[in-house]
């Protein structure tokens, strides 16, 4: 009886184990919530390349909307239209991306877009941090992109690392070292102004 007794209680333990563990997908909609919950988030982070060249830049994210600004570019977008401009060719391209080609200039936008298009599977965690691989289906994002990894701290649902795997070439991260909560923003913020930019010529694609 005293054995009966204690299996059954094992059972129970293993079985609260199991539903307290997050899916997947609901680890990601965690972090999508978490980061909707604030008005404007303020990136800092790493970017490294296969090769081992590395890159520092900024970010700032308001919903779909955000800003980056590296050495080589910066980047726009209003949830509309994005404007890229490239510092050494002093000039600034307009265009209207798809998702998908939103989600190629900013990883950040993959934790927000991920329908039944995608296959997400857990992998190995380590200290507190959730790696799960993002895989296309098929249709357009597997046409940027192989697979993805995108970690999340578990004590926060927040990104700590996105590494994606093109479709041609080789792995590229994104290693965030700074992620905090910002005011509100209009979204002048989010576009371009060539008056602030004077001298540097604009490429109108859309």
């Amino acid at each position: 009886m005293r054995l009966l007794k204690h299996t059954l209680t094992a059972m129970a333990c293993a079985t609260a184990i199991t539903m307290a563990a997050s899916t997947p997908a609901q680890t990601l909609r965690a972090a999508a919530d978490k980061i909707h919950s604030a008005p404007t988030w303020s990136v800092t982070y790493t970017y490294t390349t296969a090769t081992g060249a590395t890159a520092g830049g900024a970010m700032t994210i308001s919903g779909k909307r955000f800003a980056i600004a590296n050495s080589e570019i910066a980047i726009w977008y209003d949830g509309t239209t994005q404007w890229t401009l490239d510092r050494k060719a002093n000039e600034v391209s307009i265009t209207e991306p798809t998702a998908a080609e939103v989600r190629e200039t900013n990883p950040m936008a993959l934790i927000d877009n991920l329908d039944a298009s995608y296959t997400l599977r857990a992998l190995p965690s380590k200290k507190g941090r959730e790696n799960i691989e993002v895989t296309p289906k098929s249709g357009a994002a597997a046409a940027n992109f192989k697979k993805a990894i995108i970690t999340i701290d578990s004590s926060t649902s927040l990104p700590t690392a996105i590494t994606i795997t093109p479709t041609s070439g080789h792995d590229n991260t994104i290693t965030i070292s700074s992620i905090k909560t910002g005011k509100p923003l209009s979204v002048n913020a989010f576009r371009f102004w060539q008056k602030d930019y004077p001298g540097v010529s604009v490429n109108d694609l859309r």
